[in-house]
C-alpha cells in the first residue's frame, strides 16, 4: 500500500510542477504580448498609492484626531489619543479654493459635528470649530462626510451616535 501512495504522490507532484510551469509561461506571454494590460488601459482600473493632481483636484494629507462622542447623559466621552486616522486623498475643489490651499504648506485645523448611522457611515451636521475660511470649512465637511466608523455604533454608544471630529489637513507633504 505504501508503494502505491508513493507513486501517487510522485504523479501528483509532477502534475503540480507542470501546472506551475504552464501558468508561469502564460503570464510571461500575456505581459510581453499585451503591454497595455500592465499600464491600466484595459477594462480594469489599476490603483496606485501615488496621488497625482488631476484637473480640479488637490492631494491632501488628512489627520482625524480622536473624536469626542456624545453619551446618553448628554456629556462628551473623549476617545483615547491613539484613536486617530491619517490618510491621503484627492479632494476636488473650485479654482479659488484650490489656490488658497495649493502651495501654502500651512496646516488647517477645525472640527465638525457628525451623526454616525447604524452602518457606520456619517452625516455632517455642522462645523463646530471653523478653519477661518469658507473654503477650509467646505473641505472639512467633505472629507468628514466620507468617514466610515467601523467601531461605531456599539453597545456603549447606540445608533445614531453624535460626535465631534477634529480634522487637520494640508497639501500633501505639509503634515
Amino acid at each position: 500500500m505504501s508503494e502505491r501512495i508513493k507513486q501517487r504522490r510522485k504523479s501528483e507532484r509532477r502534475v503540480l510542477f507542470w501546472c506551475l510551469g504552464v501558468a508561469a509561461v502564460i503570464h510571461v506571454v500575456v505581459f510581453v504580448g499585451f503591454p497595455a494590460i500592465r499600464t491600466g488601459d484595459g477594462p480594469f482600473p489599476i490603483f496606485s498609492d501615488d496621488l497625482t493632481v488631476e484637473a480640479g483636484a488637490i492631494p491632501l494629507d488628512l489627520f482625524f484626531g480622536p473624536p469626542a462622542i456624545s453619551d446618553a447623559a448628554g456629556g462628551l466621552s473623549l476617545e483615547p489619543p491613539a484613536r486617530v486616522l491619517e490618510a491621503d486623498r484627492l479632494v476636488y475643489l473650485e479654482a479659488g479654493c484650490r489656490a488658497l490651499i495649493s502651495g501654502s504648506r500651512t496646516v488647517i485645523r477645525g472640527s465638525v459635528r457628525l451623526r454616525v448611522r447604524s452602518n457606520g457611515l456619517t452625516d455632517v451636521l455642522d462645523v463646530v470649530r471653523s478653519t477661518g475660511e469658507p473654503c477650509g470649512d467646505e473641505v472639512l465637511e467633505r472629507v468628514a462626510g466620507d468617514l466610515w466608523y467601523r467601531w461605531l455604533p456599539n453597545e456603549d454608544f447606540p445608533a445614531p451616535v453624535e460626535l465631534i471630529q477634529p480634522v487637520s489637513f494640508a497639501e500633501r507633504g505639509g503634515l
